[in-house]
């Protein structure tokens, strides 16, 4: 087998000039890195089908000049190569040029297939890895607890497959499967496009077999057809030569004893079939010598049309070759031309070189512009941290660079130190606002819950201001207290009930006497028992009115105790929303690091580009040095060529003076011709092979210097990205920046509010100085002044969450207890103050019902508000009736 391959790599030359076999096998695509294997080496589809002779025709420098082959193989060991792979190819069929060009088209729509899929395949390998993050992004997400998206919540992302949507941005749930559908989708078109790929590489390996199994046969076939017609020439050229000398014996000239001397001696006629023998070698020469010019010729026009339409441009027209008959004047043109074609190839390779040029330059100029953009990003991205308060953060961070012109890895090392010091004042806003929301969050809890306590501290303070005068005028009426003439506090007001329960306990003493002492009455004097009964009556009346104004005021304290529980829970709550701030700020954090690890792909991608242009200019001085081996090639042969025509000169000369024979000097000429025939047609053998190779480098620069400029395309177009993302970013550092604002403020109003003021409760010992109607008067001055500053914050809210809050929370908002005045005295303590007064003899009821009646059946609405912990609504206070003051 390698035999036969080195037979057809050695006959490439055979009529297929403008099919070149070394291009249908094509670097396979180099595939990202999730298709690499577990030792880390990246594999595809095209490593496992690749064409058997693949590495030795690659790997093979073709070599069309006998002489050097002669030096590796003896004649016996050559002889035996030949006839190997002839006896391979028998079994070869030579197609007809319909077939040859039916395949020719397949194998290039083939080539462009694979192309289109190879590329097709790339793009589906990137949405396979996008789909790939965004399941391990959700799933992460659906782990930790939090929202799908924290930066967009109210906005439906769209498929990367397309065609469908998100039903619900805050469902975690919908989001995975989505992605998971994505993925599962991304996954099964890879495979089906490399299925389709191997199809292809198939197909196009059984058409490239019958194209090469069909130049082996004609290859075969002409190797065959060389010898038969030596044999048939050599026959001709002997009876030829006899009937020269035939009639050439007829005349008298001055070889007429030398013909003799030929036509009689054996050494002669020996000599005179080696003559003829060296003049057909020579005359086949320069046949092959004058075919290999020609061949040489149209490899050079192929080569120049091949670079000019790589510029784009029209090559310059074919010098035109005059008709000669004669073989000698033949070869002067054939060499005038190829003169003229190593001509305008030397100057299309001065056009090349001035073309890459160009490219460079413009490469350089795209660098340049680059590392200016990315210059003015930085002075922008400097100017805006200074702009920010925090200074502390600012301490380390430098100048921008300047433009250099160097290369752009400063610039992009500065926007990473600017993104991280972005960062950490985004983390210290962050802390800020945590804070600042936390603190909103209790200021706004404490005044819910202080309204609350100071609706109830007013009704409590009601009921017990009334009990207090109930006691004051009671004991006004007893002369036994002296102690009538003090203020309210609640500790007279506890040594108060202290004493009704004293009374209370002495009333039973005094009960229980009485009825002895009635009985022992009524014994001793004999009354009636209606009058007893009566009696009993009575004083059973009185001690169950001091029962109930006891239960009255232990219910008092329990209510306070359900609001402090009720307070506790409003603390809970508020805790939980710190925590929900803290995550959006973890998924803030996240998108920071995000652009940063964008920011060091795009460094990365740029040391690739520059590694790559370092290859470019490497491979570019190869390809230079290889035209300069061209070069000295031509002019090596054109030597030879002069050799060759020195030396057929002095052959001439010498049978002439051997012979002086017209035919024989004829003969000689032609074999020289023959020879120089077959010297052009070798240089025209190495000459194709060098076009070739340079076609092939060719084509590969002008590819590579294609994906170098996408590339930069690509860098401008994510550049632009991220400026883009820069600018979000900036934008929601300002809003962020002015809800703290806002929310220090707020908390600087609240806290000259409530500044002074103490919780009910809170210091029940402590004795106070005013009265309970002036701090009575003070605390609704207060609370209206609090009512209207908070009207007016609330307005100024609502307008500027309008764009941004659920309905749900602007409905919250408005039930608030900064959007309701501070309610008045319910009639639960005006009922419990008539009771009081019935029970001490009626004179202090305003509505004239019973003490059962007031006791019995208070306002269902009043009941319930300690229990439901909201404060009563303005329309139910507005029918209560209104307290007497005193």
């Amino acid at each position: 087998m390698p035999a036969r391959a080195h037979a057809l790599s050695q006959s490439t030359n055979g009529g297929y000039g403008d099919f070149d076999f070394d291009s249908s096998f094509p670097e396979p695509p180099r595939l990202p890195s999730s298709h690499a294997n577990a030792n880390g080496n990246a594999r595809n589809h095209f490593e496992d089908i690749k064409f058997g002779l693949d590495d030795q025709i690659t790997g093979h420098h073709m070599q069309l000049n006998t002489n050097v082959h002669a030096e590796n193989h003896d004649a016996v060991g050559r002889h035996l190569l030949y006839e190997t792979a002839l006896l391979d190819t028998q079994a070869f069929e030579i197609l007809d040029m319909g077939q040859i060009d039916e395949l020719k088209k397949e194998h290039a729509r083939l080539n462009s297939r694979i192309d289109a899929a190879n590329r097709k395949l790339v793009l589906e390998i990137k949405m396979k890895d996008a789909a790939q993050n965004l399941n391990r992004l959700y799933s992460v997400g659906k782990k930790d607890g939090r929202p799908d998206t924290p930066q967009s919540p109210d906005k439906d992302r769209h498929s990367l497959i397309g065609g469908r949507k998100r039903t619900s941005s805050n469902n975690s749930a919908g989001g995975l499967i989505q992605a998971e559908d994505e993925l599962s989708q991304s996954i099964k078109k890879v495979d089906e496009l490399n299925e389709q790929i191997r199809t292809m590489m198939e197909r196009r390996q059984v058409v490239e077999r019958s194209l090469l199994r069909h130049t082996a046969a004609v290859l075969a076939d002409q190797a065959n057809k060389p010898s038969e017609a030596w044999l048939a020439n050599g026959h001709r050229n002997l009876d030829g030569d006899d009937e020269v000398l035939g009639h050439a014996s007829d005349g008298l000239d001055e070889f007429d004893g030398i013909r003799d001397i030929l036509k009689g001696a054996p050494a002669a006629s020996k000599s005179s079939a080696d003559v003829q023998r060296m003049q057909a070698e020579h005359e086949q020469q320069m046949i092959n010598m004058q075919k290999r010019m020609q061949q040489l010729n149209a490899q050079l026009r192929s080569v120049i049309t091949d670079a000019s339409q790589v510029r784009g441009q029209e090559p310059e027209p074919e010098p035109h070759m005059a008709p000669s008959e004669s073989l000698g004047s033949s070869l002067e043109n054939t060499f005038a031309v190829l003169e003229a074609n190593m001509q305008i190839m030397q100057q299309e390779r001065e056009k090349n070189k001035t073309h890459y040029a160009r490219v460079q330059d413009s490469a350089s100029e795209t660098r340049n512009l680059v590392e200016q953009e990315l210059e003015d990003v930085n002075n922008q991205l400097h100017n805006t941290l200074q702009i920010s308060s925090v200074m502390e953060a600012l301490k380390d961070l430098k100048e921008p660079p300047q433009a250099t012109g160097h290369g752009y890895q400063n610039q992009v090392q500065y926007l990473e130190d600017s993104l991280h010091t972005l960062q950490k004042l985004l983390q210290e806003h962050n802390e800020q606002l945590e804070i600042a929301k936390h603190a909103s969050s209790g200021i706004q809890d404490a005044q819910s819950a202080a309204a609350k306590q100071a609706k109830r501290a007013e009704e409590y303070e009601t009921v017990v201001a009334g009990l207090w005068d109930l006691f004051s005028d009671e004991h006004r009426s007893s002369p036994v207290d002296g102690a009538s003439g003090k203020d309210f506090s609640l500790q007279a007001f506890s040594s108060r009930v202290q004493n009704l329960i004293d009374v209370s306990n002495s009333a039973k003493e005094q009960q229980e006497i009485l009825r002895r002492q009635i009985q022992q009455q009524r014994d001793l004097n004999g009354k009636s028992d209606m009058e007893k009964d009566r009696e009993i009556q009575e004083l059973q009346t009185r001690y169950e009115a001091l029962n109930s104004s006891y239960d009255a005021t232990q219910q008092d304290l329990a209510k306070a105790v359900e609001n402090h529980l009720f307070a506790d829970q409003q603390a809970q709550q508020a805790q939980s929303d710190m925590q929900e701030v803290m995550s959006q700020i973890d998924e803030l954090r996240k998108t920071v690091e995000a652009a940063e690890a964008r920011s060091k792909a795009l460094d990365e991608r740029h040391t690739l580009i520059l590694a790559e242009r370092d290859s470019l200019g490497a491979e570019r001085d190869a390809h230079k040095q290889k035209l300069e081996d061209v070069q000295q090639e031509m002019q090596d042969m054109e030597g030879e060529l002069v050799r060759l025509t020195t030396e057929l000169t002095m052959a001439k000369a010498e049978l002439e003076g051997a012979y002086g024979s017209r035919k024989e000097r004829q003969k000689e000429a032609g074999a020289s011709e023959a020879e120089l025939d077959a010297l052009a047609a070798l240089k025209d053998q190495e000459i194709a092979q060098l076009r070739r190779e340079h076609a092939e480098k060719t084509k590969l620069l002008e590819q590579e210097l294609q994906d170098m400029m996408t590339e930069f395309q690509e860098m401008t177009r994510e550049s632009l990205e991220l400026e883009k993302e820069r600018g979000q970013l900036e934008n929601l550092i300002d809003t962020l920046r002015e809800r703290a604002e806002q929310l220090e403020g707020e908390l600087s109003d609240h806290q000259v509010q409530w500044m002074g003021v103490k919780s009910p409760g809170a210091d029940g010992v402590v004795k106070e100085s005013t009265s309970v109607m002036v701090l009575r008067q003070e605390f609704k001055k207060m609370m209206r002044e609090s009512r209207a500053e908070g009207l007016r914050l609330l307005r100024a809210e609502q307008e500027e969450r309008r764009r941004l809050e659920t309905e749900v929370r602007k409905t919250r908002q408005l039930n608030s207890p900064l959007g309701r005045g501070p309610g008045r005295p319910g009639s639960l303590a005006h009922n419990r103050l008539n009771s009081i007064a019935s029970s001490q003899g009626g004179s202090y009821l305003t509505n004239g019902s019973t003490p059962a009646t007031s006791l019995g059946s208070p306002p269902a609405t009043t009941m319930n508000l300690p229990n439901s912990g909201l404060p009563p609504s303005n329309e139910a206070l507005k029918t209560q009736p209104q307290p007497q003051a005193t």
